[in-house]
């Protein structure tokens, strides 16, 4: 699935984005803190560590 997302991101011109595979529950530390996050998952269900790598004054949405 995150191939074919790095795939359409690149064909679209859109290379600037990271695609990531792992546990969304641990997040991507190693790239934090972040400026924007987009996070497919109810409000309700987020893990404490994507509030922690969300840079202040980040935007955290919801789909």
């Amino acid at each position: 699935m995150t191939a074919y997302a790095r795939l359409m991101l690149d064909a679209n011109r859109y290379g600037d984005l990271r695609v990531v595979t792992g546990d969304g529950a641990l997040g991507a530390e190693e790239f934090s803190s972040y400026c924007r996050m987009i996070a497919a998952v109810g409000m309700w269900d987020l893990p404490g560590t994507c509030w922690d790598q969300l840079a202040v004054g980040g935007l955290l949405v919801p789909l």
